[in-house]
C-alpha cells in the first residue's frame, strides 16, 4: 500500500512533526473551514501573531480536509485554535478572539 495517499498516514505524520517541533518552540494549528465567514477575522489576527513572533509557528488544516486529525484534537467549533508546546496540547480556543487575547494567552508557552 502506498502509505503518501493514505489520509491517516498523512495526519500521524502532520501531528507527529508537530508534536516534535513544540519542544523547540510554540506550535500554533488553526482549525478551519472555507465556509465559515469568521475564519477571515482570525487570519487577520494570526497574520499579526507571526509577525510580532516570528518564532511561533502557525498552521492552518482545512477540516474537510482533515477530519481525523480535528477529531482526534478534539475540535468540535469552527475555527479552532490549538497550542502545541513540549508534545502536548496545552491551550484550545474555539471560535474567535481578539489577538491580544490570543497572545496573552500564548505567552506562558513562549
Amino acid at each position: 500500500m502506498n502509505h503518501s495517499s493514505d489520509p491517516n498516514s498523512k495526519k500521524s505524520n502532520l501531528l507527529t512533526t508537530w508534536l516534535d517541533s513544540s519542544d523547540d518552540h510554540l506550535i500554533i494549528v488553526v482549525f478551519f473551514a472555507e465556509w465559515a465567514g469568521s475564519v477571515e477575522i482570525l487570519r487577520g489576527f494570526m497574520d499579526r501573531v507571526q509577525h510580532n513572533y516570528p518564532d511561533v509557528e502557525v498552521h492552518w488544516v482545512d477540516i474537510e480536509q482533515q477530519q481525523d486529525l480535528s477529531l482526534d484534537l478534539g475540535v468540535a467549533a469552527i475555527p479552532s485554535t490549538i497550542f502545541l508546546k513540549d508534545r502536548e496540547v496545552v491551550d484550545h480556543i474555539s471560535g474567535v478572539i481578539p489577538r491580544r487575547k490570543i497572545e496573552e494567552r500564548m505567552k506562558p508557552y513562549l
